[in-house]
């Protein structure tokens, strides 16, 4: 009868070193994308700095001043048509 209450443990504790060297697996596993993950985010960004930002600035400043001009656009137009700034409504009767 010992021997039945002794022969669980060593099936337990195999199972507890598989169940170990699997998360170890799995962990190693992640470490490695990690790494790899990393090295390419500093490649991308070694590129970005190559290359330069300038050309990057240059187009956000351009589509600064074109939608400041359209702005611009818009007030003069609807002041030349006395409208205060606003649209005219083009489904009311017009003034």
């Amino acid at each position: 009868m010992p021997l039945n209450l002794v022969l669980p443990r060593p099936r337990i504790s195999a199972q507890l070193h598989i169940a170990i060297v699997l998360t170890m697996a799995v962990l190693c596993g992640l470490a490695g994308v990690s790494i790899k993950f990393a090295g390419e985010t500093i490649a991308a960004a070694q590129r970005i700095h190559a290359r330069g930002l300038e050309p990057i600035v240059l187009l956000a400043r351009a589509e600064v001043l074109l939608e400041e001009n359209r702005q611009a656009h818009r007030c003069g137009h609807a002041l030349s048509h006395g409208t205060g700034g606003r649209r005219p409504n083009p489904g009311l009767p017009g003034k």
